[in-house]
């Protein structure tokens, strides 16, 4: 039987003792930016890492033939913004360890805004990961109902907080997570039990609602 893949999690303690060129290649290594073999568009020359204090992670890829310059930020996610790499790392990393946007930008001495821009597009990229990679349970086990709050959501300029629901599957660990109006047990059962055919509903044990179901469950495309 196959290991499952653990997660990578990362901390402000993997990057914060690097030097600019350490972190660059630290970047490359984990797959955050690809300046490996990276070609000239002009020549077809490769490309090599090279000190350059004019852009703002103070490195660039330059050809050896034509001298021209490229950022080393190559990821579409990082290169729309014009922060440095190491300052989008850190507000990555503060996303994933689900600290507030007020909290964020007061340690990494940024705007509220900018960090609820770049958790919106945090968010967006989970989105277009699920929806591509969607979630499927087929196992005739217990699933478990539970609800969790996500506060100071920015969606089309204004802050909200957002009350999500997910679906547990014990035998597998596969989680799926929606949308919901609220948190009431009237808005989180009814539909569920109206969506999947239910073999029985126990009463709520330890906070979550237990669904014993016998059928597949379709996968929920509306997420948050």
């Amino acid at each position: 039987m196959e290991e499952e893949e653990e997660g990578i999690d990362y901390t402000f303690e993997d990057i914060d003792g690097l030097h600019d060129e350490e972190f660059i290649i630290w970047l490359n290594n984990e797959g955050f930016i690809d300046i490996d073999d990276f070609r000239c568009e002009i020549c077809d020359q490769t490309m090599r890492l090279r000190a350059y204090v004019h852009y703002v992670d103070r490195f660039c890829l330059r050809c050896p033939t034509c001298r021209v310059r490229r950022p080393v930020n190559n990821n579409p996610f990082f290169s729309v913004s014009r922060k440095s790499l190491r300052k989008q790392l850190q507000m990555l990393i503060s996303f994933v360890h689900e600290s507030s946007q007020r909290v964020t930008a007061h340690n990494l001495n940024v705007s509220e805004d900018y960090v609820g821009d770049f958790f919106h597009r945090c968010r967006l990229k989970y989105q277009e990961e699920i929806q591509n990679n969607p979630i499927v349970f087929e196992a005739n086990t217990i699933y478990e109902v539970d609800e969790f709050l996500i506060p100071d959501v920015h969606v089309d300029g204004h802050t909200l907080d957002i009350c999500v629901a997910d679906i547990y599957e014990r035998d597998t660990g596969k989680i799926i997570a929606y949308r919901v109006p609220n948190r009431s047990r009237a808005v989180l059962v009814p539909p569920i039990c109206f969506q999947f055919p239910l073999v029985a509903l126990f009463a709520p044990m330890n906070g979550a609602v237990t669904l014993a179901f016998h059928t597949r469950i379709p996968t929920m495309n509306t997420i948050l």
